[in-house]
Order: structure tokens, then sequence, then C-alpha cells
């Protein structure tokens, strides 16, 4: 295909020299309707905007900065296939860029090659083989490296918080996502030499992922006022209250009922290396049906291996009794009264800001986050008492 009239491109690599490309593609292509989407749009709605005209009869530049979704088997996958066959049809006043999607299909890159141009770049991070899995650690150190080259310390303490704020709960690290936060970072200390906690606390207080992670650290600390502020950032740039909060609350439901598990166990006998065999049988429950009055739960099976899908992993319940930083394993955190306690709160407040939720079709932001910080409260420790929590009883 003709330089000129290039309109497909698949950048991969470097974040700088991508971005010094899609710069380059703007300033070139005159007056444009801009459109970017990532794996929160359904492919049918990103395949509309790729085909149809512009109304205005305007040029458009789609950026797909992940690849859009279809649903199969009742669950969302990436559209590889799909994509790969709308790439001959899109049209002249359309230009697409891949920005650095990530595939193993020859089959897709040869119909780029075939349609398009692929451009890649060396990565920053390239020896660190940062999208391998369980690449957290080697992201840590590339972390610690790259601040060095800018005259920087951060101890790894500190990094691997950055890695984490990214990648909690996550087998790949995004290095795009790393890179600009590594940035942030840096612009934001300036001239100092040394990077803190404190400087690692600000910088990442807006993302889900190391809020929700930085809240157990705290609760597990009996924290309250640091679980308070880490909600107040939280809120503060959620796009949707009622469904972050939901978000949070659901995963602390999942977290404390396995710390219950372990402690019972505990309490009963058996040792630390034979909690993971005893638990590894609980199998994960996937629900089937169209309704709420069809619904039925089931063994969830892993399509490709067709193994029956665990409820827990054996890293999820070593994380729990590992000691991680400054801050004692988390099932030494909470003795067993605690933590039935803690799951009695918890399995009330659930159905109940739910239940608010569905009736009124969207509650007050100011109700479902005092729910949430008097659950923080209940595990901190500071409310005891049962009928404390009667307000959480549904009506």
């Amino acid at each position: 295909m003709n330089e000129e009239k290039q309109n497909i491109y698949w950048l991969k690599g470097n974040y700088v020299q991508r971005n010094s490309i899609i710069n380059n593609i703007k300033k070139s292509f005159g007056d444009f309707e801009l459109f970017v989407y990532d794996d929160e749009y359904n492919f049918k709605y990103v395949e509309q905007k790729i085909l149809e005209s512009s109304c205005f009869g305007n040029n458009r530049l789609i950026i797909l900065n992940n690849w859009p979704v279809v649903k199969k088997a009742g669950k969302f996958v990436r559209a590889t296939d799909p994509l790969k066959k709308i790439l001959s049809s899109v049209p002249e006043d359309c230009i697409l860029i891949l920005n650095n999607l990530q595939t193993t299909s020859k089959l897709f890159a040869e119909e780029v090659k075939k349609v398009g141009k692929i451009k890649e770049f060396e990565q920053h991070a390239q020896k660190y083989h940062y999208r391998l899995k369980g690449d957290q650690k080697l992201a840590t150190v590339w972390v610690t490296d790259s601040l060095k080259t800018k005259d920087k310390v951060i101890n790894t303490d500190n990094a691997s918080f950055l890695v984490d704020a990214i990648s909690y709960n996550e087998s790949t690290v995004n290095l795009d996502n790393l890179f600009l936060l590594l940035k942030k970072l840096c612009e934001y200390v300036g001239n100092r030499k040394k990077i803190t906690k404190e400087d690692v606390f600000v910088i990442c207080s807006h993302l889900r992922n190391f809020v929700v992670w930085s809240l157990y650290d705290a609760c597990d600390k009996n924290d309250i006022d640091r679980c308070f502020d880490l909600i107040e950032n939280c809120i503060a740039s959620a796009r949707n209250v009622g469904e972050e909060v939901i978000g949070i609350v659901y995963s602390m439901v999942w977290r404390y009922k396995l710390l219950f598990m372990c402690k019972e166990l505990s309490v009963k006998g058996v040792a630390e290396k034979d909690v993971w065999g005893k638990l590894s049988n609980i199998e994960k429950l996937e629900r089937k049906g169209g309704s709420n009055f069809q619904i039925k739960l089931s063994v969830g099976v892993d399509k490709k291996t067709n193994v029956r899908k665990k409820m827990y992993s054996r890293a999820m319940i070593d994380s729990l009794f590992k000691k991680f930083r400054d801050k004692d394993p988390s099932v030494s955190c909470y003795n067993y009264n605690e933590l039935l306690f803690i799951n009695l709160a918890l399995n009330r407040a659930l159905p109940k800001i739910r239940s608010l939720d569905f009736v009124r079709a969207g509650f007050e932001n100011a109700e479902i986050v005092i729910i949430l910080k008097i659950l923080c409260m209940v595990i901190c420790g500071k409310i005891k008492n049962i009928s404390q929590l009667s307000f959480l009883q549904m009506d």
C-alpha cells in the first residue's frame, strides 16, 4: 500500500515514539473527528464507527488503545478475528490506529501488512520481558533502573507500590500506564532526588486498584483515618460512585470470607502449609439464565482446558499468610470472632446497597459512601456491637 494512501497503522513498542507518530498523523490529516476506544467498548459499536461515514462529511481518526470486545459463551473476549475481517473495508476518510495492541495471531499480522503498515519501536523495558506472566517483580526492577537514569532514587518497596497501583491482582503490567505514572511522579517531585512513600501515595491515590489494595492494608492496621482518606480519593475521581463502592464491597466480601475460612482452619489446628489443600476443592460457581427468576448456579468450566474452575488460587491464600513490607500477615491481624462479625456486616451491607440501587434506579452518593465508611469502622474494630448495624437490616 502506498504511504500517501495509508489509513491503517499498527504501532507497537516505545510509548514516546508511538505518540510522536500519532501526532504526525494528526497534523497531516487536516480537519477530522477523533474517536478513542478501548476494551470497555463492544466491537459492534466500534465496527459501526469505523465503517460508517461521518454525518458532516469529516475525516475520522479512530484510535484503538485496547481490543474492543465481543461476547462468546456468556463472556466478553477481545475481538481479534472480527477486527481482522473488517480491516480491508476501512473507508478512505478514516484512519485507523491500532495503538500497541498485543496478539500472537499471525493471521492478524498478515492482514494488517496487506492493507496497512506496521511500525514497531524498541521498547525501553524490552529486556525485562514486561508482558510475561508474573512480571510485577521485573516491572519493579524497571522502575528503579529507569529512575536511576533520571538521577532519582526509590527503594524497592515504593517501586513495587507503583507497579501494584496499576496491576493489582493481574498477571501482566501495562507498560504505557506505568510509563505515564512514572513520568507523573518525576514531574511531581521536581528536582528532588529521593522519592518517598508519601510521593507515591499522592500520585497513585486516584487509581482504583491502588485504593482497594491500600484499603486492605489500612484495615489490617486498624488505621481508620487512612481508610477514610482512601475512600474520599476514590470517589473524587469515580465516574459512577455507586458502581465504584459496590465493586469495593464485593471485593471485601470475597477477601474477608477467605480470611474467615483460613482463620477457622487455623483454630482447628490445620497447619499453614495444609490450608491450601483444604480450600483447593472449593469450586467456582457461575450464574446462568437471562432473568433473576431463571438464574441457576453451576460449576464454572474453563472453555480451553475443560477443567472445573477453583474459587481460590494458591497465590491468593499464600498472600494472607505472608508478612508484607511493614505489616503483619493479614490472617494474624484479626481473631476468629472479629472475622465472624466483619462477615456478618458485609453480608448485610451488600444486599442493602443493591436494593437501594434497584428501587431508586440510582441512590444518593452520600448514603452509599457512609455505608462503606461504616464497614471500614467495623473492620478496624471501631464498631463492635451488632445493634449498631441495625440500619443495615432489610425491611
